[in-house]
């Protein structure tokens, strides 16, 4: 069957559209390649035609996007005679970019560019630096700032007293001082601004206030060794009175005819001697039970079992903010003396001391207390001048007797004082000797071990040095 003129002709048309097409679609991907040809190009002839500078040292990189010459481009890219393309002139890079052509010939004259191109004649004295060894100017890691290494104390600097190798604010203070000094300036008064009448005023009720607050501590009051002294001193003279008049009492009455005298004379119903000694009395003992009943709590929170101590007990643990109440002398006294007594009669009979406080097995948390004696300066001093015992051997003075009283009251209060002030330099000779123990512990496993001087190492092992189980000895 033949077919018309005009079937064929149609027939022919179709061809030659779908030939068009596909020589649009190539001509498109070759532009595409040698677009990313040349790209790749650019970024090539940057790295190789970066430079160091001699003097200082660094990459120079101004001729970032002036690479590609027009040169270059002329020796490297022939333009094809039978295009009707002209190339374009950029002008942000300055470059000349060359025409488009077939796959093969794009990477033909990429090649031809690669080995024709040339340095820049202003750079042509510098030494040139390829890509490799472009991270050979990078710092290595052994010259930078290390994290786990750390430089030794400089000694010598402190012992020489050698200047910071820095600046301070107070060299610069320094300074300043030095060059006012030869000027021969005078410094500048500084005034403080004196509040005014009504502010004083109207501040006057709660600065009274505040003394009341910490009224008795605000009182000036002297050392507690000669405050100790002079009360001492003080009661034993009041003592000395009252002997005396009750001597001279005493006298009158073994007088001959003393009735008929005290019946003209009279005697008066009142005798203050009796309680200013009961005073006196008093007194002593309530130092001596200050001087006993101050003490220091202290609570051993990792302490499990109870330490060797009659002052140590468990307690609650549960935290109270608020200052607990504190019982009266009353209490406190009957407590003590009932303490004792438990103690005492236990003892005697070989039983075990009076349990703690909290039972063992309370479903409570508990916390181990200790209380520590904790003696006063004054009331200690004031025992080895006026004790009890003192008081009474007064009771016992009279004019024939006074001589060997007041020897025996000099050694009751000698030997106070020392012992208290050899125990008390014995704490003192402990504390030292284990202050010292914790210095040399210190100096000799704690100090060196804090601030170590570290130095970074490296090693490099090679892969036949490594032995892999699995496939040496299956």
């Amino acid at each position: 069957m033949l077919a018309s003129p005009g079937t064929v002709s149609e027939e022919r048309r179709n061809k030659t559209r779908i030939l068009v097409k596909h020589k649009k679609l190539k001509s498109r991907y070759v532009t595409c390649v040698t677009s990313r040809c040349c790209r790749m190009l650019k970024a090539l002839s940057f790295f190789s035609t970066s430079t160091v500078d001699p003097t200082t040292g660094q990459l120079t990189t101004s001729t970032m996007f002036r690479n590609f010459r027009k040169s270059d481009a002329s020796v490297a890219v022939k333009p094809d005679p039978t295009s009707r393309r002209q190339s374009r002139n950029f002008a942000d890079t300055g470059t000349i970019t060359p025409r488009r052509q077939s796959m093969a010939n794009g990477i033909a004259s990429s090649a031809s560019l690669m080995s024709s191109r040339t340095p820049r004649p202003s750079l042509t004295g510098l030494p040139q630096i390829s890509p490799s060894r472009l991270t050979a100017l990078a710092p290595p890691p052994t010259e930078g700032p290390s994290r786990s290494a750390s430089m030794p104390f400089d000694w010598e600097a402190v012992k020489l007293r050698k200047p910071a190798p820095y600046g301070s604010p107070l060299e610069g203070a320094r300074a300043r001082a030095a060059r006012k000094s030869e000027a021969g300036l005078k410094p500048v008064k500084r005034t403080v601004k004196r509040p005014s009448l009504f502010k004083r005023i109207t501040s006057l009720p709660s600065r009274i206030v505040d003394e009341i607050s910490m009224f008795p501590h605000n009182i000036p009051l002297p050392d507690p060794k000669p405050s100790a002294w002079i009360i001492g001193g003080a009661m034993h003279a009041i003592n000395l009175f009252v002997r005396i008049s009750q001597g001279r009492q005493v006298a009158e009455e073994e007088l001959p005819w003393a009735d008929l005298y005290s019946e003209s004379r009279g005697t008066s119903w009142f005798d203050w001697t009796t309680p200013v000694t009961v005073l006196l009395i008093a007194a002593s003992f309530y130092n001596a039970f200050r001087l006993l009943s101050q003490n220091r709590v202290y609570f051993l929170h990792h302490k499990t079992t109870l330490v060797n101590s009659p002052r140590a007990c468990f307690v609650d643990a549960q935290i109270d903010l608020t200052p607990p109440e504190v019982p009266s002398l009353a209490r406190r006294v009957l407590s003590w003396l009932w303490y004792q007594f438990n103690v005492s009669w236990r003892f005697l009979l070989n039983f075990k001391p009076p349990a703690p406080r909290v039972a063992q097995g309370a479903k409570v948390e508990r916390v181990q207390q200790l209380s520590v004696w904790e003696p006063g300066e004054l009331e200690l001093n004031l025992f080895s001048v006026y004790s009890p015992a003192h008081s009474f051997l007064w009771l016992g003075t009279t004019g024939s007797n006074w001589i060997l009283m007041f020897t025996i009251m000099g050694i009751v209060g000698l030997q106070t004082h020392l012992l208290a002030n050899s125990y008390a330099g014995l704490l003192k000779d402990k504390m030292i000797l284990s202050a010292e123990v914790m210095h040399e512990y210190n100096d000799k496993f704690v100090t060196p071990r804090l601030n170590p001087v570290r130095y970074d190492k490296a090693v490099m092992t090679h892969q036949a040095e490594v032995v892999d189980y699995w496939t040496e000895y299956e």
